[in-house]
């Protein structure tokens, strides 16, 4: 009689729904299963209609078992609620018990908070176990807040290492200006090959388009000085000064004008102002494209419009011709 009950018991639990399963599951103890109640009440599927206080109720359950996933996800629902001090307060248990992420979310809310050297704590653990959106944070923290540019490079290579496009683009732009680094274009170009080509990023493609633009052109500086000292303005902004002398570091790259077009083209249609300004120069001078200032016009407005005033500057002084 026994058999026959369990047996009855088994089947019966094998025609209960998934959603069902896990909730007994969890009811018995299982703290994975707790989660996972949680997960797809959160983001539904075929048997579950998603329900974000159902999800809360079970991530609360799997938390408090130290499940660091469902404190992550508590965190995340918070934050999404602009409950700052509560996210804080799941992500904090979430990163004690390891979880990157979490450590990773903390560093930002910091941040936002202008509690720099705190933020520092947390994306420490969070690049200490290769999270590479901390290791990032860090590289920027230390180039833009501290002006610490050997720590900056260490965090932003060890980041690229691990495939964070931002910080190979970053690192390519400390290369090819020298912050912290000899100026070494060869890297630069490596980097944002790697950022661009590998990683898809859209400020790595502008800043190897520029490259490409400039390759081999020391010497034609005194042809054309104003697209070169223009272009410049709009790639490196502070750094055109000494246009000639900077110009020369460039003479390791070979020039390509198809690829460099090709490339700020996609730079600038994923709304990078800086591409779009020098799409801009190339063709109000001819160079790297036909001559067509109407076409600059465009460019430049595009540059504007992203919020780049020199775009705005370059725009008003053609249209004042």
């Amino acid at each position: 009689m026994k058999k026959i009950l369990y047996l009855l018991v088994i089947v019966f639990f094998f025609f209960l729904s998934d959603e069902k399963q896990r909730v007994i599951f969890c009811f018995l103890g299982d703290s994975g299963a707790c989660h996972n109640v949680g997960y797809y009440n959160q983001t539904g599927d075929k048997n579950t209609e998603k329900n974000l206080e159902k999800a809360k109720k079970y991530y609360e359950k799997a938390c408090k078992k130290d499940v660091p996933q469902s404190c992550h996800n508590l965190g995340l629902l918070a934050f999404t609620d602009k409950n700052f001090q509560i996210a804080r307060e799941y992500y904090g248990k979430a990163c004690d018990l390891d979880f990157t992420d979490s450590c990773n979310n903390l560093g930002i809310l910091e941040l936002m908070e202008k509690n720099i050297d705190l933020s520092i704590k947390y994306f420490e653990k969070g690049c200490k176990f290769d999270q590479n959106s901390s290791c990032n944070y860090l590289g920027s923290i230390y180039s833009n807040e501290k002006k610490d540019y050997p720590k900056a490079n260490f965090y932003y290579k060890k980041a690229c290492d691990l495939n964070n496009s931002n910080a190979c683009n970053s690192i390519g732009f400390h290369y090819e200006n020298g912050f912290g680094l000899e100026i070494n274009l060869k890297e630069a170009h490596k980097f944002y090959t790697k950022a661009c080509e590998n990683l898809k990023n859209n400020y790595g493609c502008g800043s190897l388009g520029y490259l490409y633009l400039v390759g081999n052109m020391a010497s034609d500086v005194q042809n054309s000085p104003e697209f070169y000292e223009k272009s410049c303005k709009f790639n490196d902004g502070e750094n055109c000064a000494n246009l000639e002398n900077f110009l020369k570091n460039y003479d390791f790259i070979d020039r390509d004008y198809n690829k460099a077009k090709e490339l700020l083209e996609y730079s600038c249609d994923e709304k990078v102002a800086q591409s779009c300004g020098v799409l801009g120069t190339m063709y109000e001078f001819g160079k790297g494209a036909s001559q067509d200032i109407f076409v600059a016009k465009e460019n430049y407005k595009k540059a504007c419009d992203l919020g780049y005033k020199l775009g705005c500057d370059e725009l008003k002084r053609l249209e004042n011709d």
